[in-house]
């Protein structure tokens, strides 16, 4: 009698298993997704992730700070001189490659595109004239 039971336990205990496994994500792919708003600013700056690249600087309140952003957005198309306000999938990446961000952002919508003029543009501090206070030799 307590051989059948055990059958039927472990019978049941694969089952289980192998119901769990069916639904389960692949190694890599994303799951987590939440919906944000970001602002994206109307210029680039050099950065280095496992090499020298251009990455985007964010925020997600005017309050903020820009800081600078590595990992792209899929389906997002930065144009310099604009200021961005997005909707965006933020998605948790299971297993990122060593190289790669642990977050992923995808383009819901473009909210607001803002152009940004000559003289808003000293709010980058790569754009900003430069005045030289002192030399020495």
């Amino acid at each position: 009698m307590h051989r059948k039971i055990r059958l039927v336990l472990a019978g049941t205990v694969i089952a289980l298993g192998a119901a769990c496994t069916e639904g389960a994500v692949d190694e890599g792919q994303s799951q987590q997704a939440v919906e944000k708003q970001i602002l994206v600013a109307h210029f680039v700056s050099d950065c280095v992730g496992v090499g020298p690249q251009e990455c985007l600087n964010v925020k997600a309140t005017d309050d903020e700070a820009w800081t600078l952003w590595y990992g792209g957005i899929e389906g997002f198309e930065h144009e310099a001189g604009y200021e961005y306000r997005l909707a965006v999938r933020e998605t948790t990446v299971e297993d990122p490659p060593a190289d790669g961000s642990s977050i992923q952002w995808t383009l819901i919508e473009i909210l607001e595109k803002t152009p940004v003029t000559e003289s808003e543009s000293g709010r980058n501090p790569v754009l900003r004239p430069w005045k030289l206070e002192a030399f020495s030799s």
